[in-house]
């Protein structure tokens, strides 16, 4: 061990070892991901500093052990995500084709979509497609009825539906609706 103080040894390690943990990653995930799983693994090292061995070697094990876990992990993520997708399309009167996602350019695109959505719809939409909630289970974590959540899940997916495709007429609170 180094009489170096603990930030500069991580500094080291870091410079030393994010090309091959890149590497690493790129070849277990998309590209998108691997910046995440780089900058995820090198967080949960810094923050178990103490645990990490002092011997170069088993100082690389380490690290890439840590990376491997933190790949288990982006691929769980991910095999969420695509359940969550596949619930969404599936579910009757979407009108939206499974593959509508590629209509979507980016998350600020989507971002906005829903943003323009009225306050409860959107907390029942994210809360049902993101969470992965029931929707009774919807119901009670925005302290309204299931029929509610039922009939917001509705309107939100009509406003969706022009706003996916390019016809932006549908605003923010065009309609009267209970909430």
């Amino acid at each position: 061990m180094t009489d170096e103080p603990p930030a500069r040894q991580f500094e080291l390690l870091f410079r030393t070892m994010a090309p091959q943990i890149r590497a690493f990653a790129r070849r277990h995930v998309d590209a998108a991901a691997v910046d995440d799983v780089v900058a995820d693994t090198f967080l949960v090292v810094w923050r178990r500093w103490d645990a990490v061995p002092p011997e170069p070697d088993a100082r690389r094990a380490w690290v890439y052990t840590v990376a491997r876990f933190t790949l288990g992990r982006e691929h769980e993520r991910a095999r969420r995500s695509r359940e969550r997708a596949d619930r969404w399309a599936a579910q009757p009167g979407t009108g939206i084709a499974p593959d509508a996602s590629a209509t979507v350019d980016s998350t600020d695109a989507v971002v906005e979509v829903l943003r323009r959505l009225p306050d409860a719809e959107r907390a029942a939409l994210t809360c049902v497609v993101l969470d992965g909630l029931s929707v009774e289970q919807t119901a009670e974590r925005l302290a309204c009825s299931v029929s509610a959540v039922t009939s917001r899940l509705s309107r939100a997916r009509a406003r969706l539906q022009p706003l996916l495709s390019g016809d932006a007429t549908t605003t923010r609170g065009e309609t009267d609706d209970v909430r």
